[in-house]
């Protein structure tokens, strides 16, 4: 049996993540996670198996991202998009090196998922207490 996210031990970040996904039209979860690929935080639409799912993904992705770009001499991986026919996976970096997972339907407008994962690590980075990891418990 899985076993929610508990909001009080993810720290501060949930109630921003819920905030992102209730604004941003298409996006139906959303999960952030350390640079080493542990969640930090999830919207209460994914239990801790689905987040810690989610995260691993993002994490695998994000750093085949980076070996790519590294192998052919780019700059830093800015975002991973994988484009489904019903929704789409979007992954970014944040400023203290962790990463931010989102999933939404199709027909989303990329470069506003982009503008508001930007916001997103901007209130983020304003409250640096909050990007640090915390170990996710099951609810009570």
């Amino acid at each position: 049996m899985t076993t929610p996210l508990e909001a009080s031990t993810l720290g501060g970040t949930t109630w921003l993540l819920g905030d992102l996904v209730r604004r941003v039209a298409p996006l139906r979860h959303a999960v952030l996670l350390s640079g080493d690929g542990l969640v930090t935080a999830a919207t209460r639409t994914l239990n801790r198996a689905e987040a810690e799912r989610l995260a691993a993904m993002a994490c695998g992705l994000h750093g085949l991202a980076r070996g790519a770009g590294e192998c052919f001499g780019t700059s830093r991986v800015r975002y991973v998009v994988i484009d489904f026919a019903e929704g789409f996976l979007f992954v970014c970096e944040t400023a203290d090196g962790g990463r931010l997972a989102l999933v939404g339907d199709a027909g989303a407008d990329q470069e506003q998922i982009a503008v508001e994962a930007a916001r997103f690590a901007e209130r983020l980075d304003a409250h640096p207490a909050m990007a640090s990891r915390a170990v996710a418990g099951p609810r009570r």
